[in-house]
C-alpha cells in the first residue's frame, strides 16, 4: 500500500512539474496575464506536491545525469524575462542557509522561475528515460534542492505574483506578440534533440 501511495505521490509531482516546464517553454505563445495566472496555480501545486514527495533514505553515490544546459537555462530565462517586461521584479530570497548567516540573495523573478524549471525539467526527463536507480537518487536530490534552494525561490516568486495579479499592476503585454497561431517548433532545442536521440536508440 505504501509503495503504491509513494508511486502516486511521485507521479503527481512529475505531472505538475511537466506542466510547469511546458508553460515556460511556450511562454511566448500566451499573454502575460495568462502566464501569471497559470504560473500562480502551477507553482502552488508544485510546492504542495514537492512537500509530499517521498524519498529513499538509502541512496548510493551513482552519477545523476543533468539535462538542462547553461544555454537551455539562459534561453528559458530570456523568454520569461521578455514576457514579464515591465513586471520583472528583483527581490531578496531567504533560504535556510542565508537565515543562519544573515546573507540574503538578490535575484529576479525570471531567474527564480528558471531555477525552478531547471530542477523540474531534469527530474521529468530522467523519469521519461526510465532508469529507476538514477531516478531514486535524483528524487532525493530534487527534494533536498527544494528544501534548501528552489522551494524558497518558489515561495518568493508566488508572493510577487500574488501582488501583481491582485494589485493594480497592468498585466497586459508590453508588446502584443503572443497572438501567433503557430505552435512553437522546439525540435531544434538542444534539450529536445537529446530526448529524440535517446528515443531513437
Amino acid at each position: 500500500m505504501d509503495k503504491d501511495l509513494n508511486k502516486q505521490k511521485i507521479e503527481e509531482f512529475l505531472l505538475v512539474a511537466n506542466e510547469y516546464c511546458l508553460l515556460l517553454e511556450n511562454v511566448k505563445e500566451i499573454s502575460k496575464k495568462a502566464f501569471f495566472e497559470k504560473s500562480q496555480k502551477l507553482l502552488g501545486l508544485l510546492y504542495l506536491k514537492a512537500t509530499a514527495l517521498p524519498v529513499e533514505e538509502d541512496i548510493n553515490d551513482a552519477f545523476i545525469e543533468k539535462f538542462v544546459t547553461e544555454e537551455d537555462w539562459h534561453f528559458i530565462q530570456n523568454g520569461v524575462a521578455t514576457k514579464l517586461g515591465g513586471s520583472e521584479s528583483f527581490f531578496e530570497v531567504f533560504t535556510p542557509e542565508t537565515l543562519e548567516t544573515d546573507n540574503q540573495e538578490s535575484v529576479s523573478l525570471s531567474e527564480c522561475l528558471t531555477d525552478i524549471y531547471q530542477d523540474a525539467k531534469d527530474i521529468v526527463t530522467l523519469y521519461r528515460i526510465g532508469n529507476e536507480e538514477s531516478l531514486s537518487n535524483a528524487l532525493f536530490e530534487c527534494k533536498m534542492n527544494f528544501e534548501r534552494f528552489w522551494g524558497p525561490r518558489l515561495l518568493a516568486s508566488l508572493s510577487i505574483m500574488h501582488n501583481l495579479i491582485y494589485g493594480n499592476e497592468n498585466l497586459d503585454d508590453d508588446e502584443d506578440t503572443h497572438l501567433s497561431s503557430n505552435t512553437p517548433n522546439t525540435d531544434n532545442w538542444l534539450i529536445n534533440k537529446r530526448f529524440n536521440d535517446f528515443n531513437e536508440e
